[in-house]
């Protein structure tokens, strides 16, 4: 038997990071977590925005973080564009970004997901980012 705890801190976004969810959040959202029940991946937080996602994932023992967005990227995308009456092609950027977490910090990013909402009100996407690439160390050029 195998036993772990990994916890990852997923985002991506929207093409060309443009709101292109706007007023359709919930209902990505309800997706989302339906697809992540239906393929056993433990999204244990989620918050989608009018143009991009945060969520929380545990990764069980057999799960590798590519296939988990590409299952979460992929079929939301098809799905978003079958069944939200879009008059324009949606799609995903490329990419994600990916930062694993101590189980002790899990509170702490659990609020940060919790209060996208609050935080977007102050700061735009991309000065979120750049506070993500200080804090990992990550260079975004």
């Amino acid at each position: 038997m195998y036993h772990s705890k990994i916890l990852i801190h997923l985002i991506w976004r929207c093409d060309n990071d443009i709101h292109m969810l706007n007023h359709k959040q919930d209902k990505v959202r309800g997706y989302l977590l339906s697809l992540a029940n239906k393929n056993k991946i433990n999204l244990q937080s989620l918050a989608v925005l009018s143009n991009h996602i945060h969520c929380i994932v545990e990764l069980n023992s057999v799960q590798s973080v590519s296939d988990i967005i590409q299952t979460l990227k992929g079929a939301s995308s098809l799905w978003i564009n079958n069944n939200l009456g879009l008059t324009y092609k949606f799609k995903w950027e490329d990419g994600y970004y990916a930062f694993s977490f101590g189980y002790s910090q899990y509170t702490e990013f659990e609020k940060y997901i919790k209060n996208q909402k609050d935080l977007h009100e102050e700061i735009s996407f991309k000065t979120e980012l750049s506070h993500l690439a200080n804090k990992y160390q990550l260079n975004l050029t």
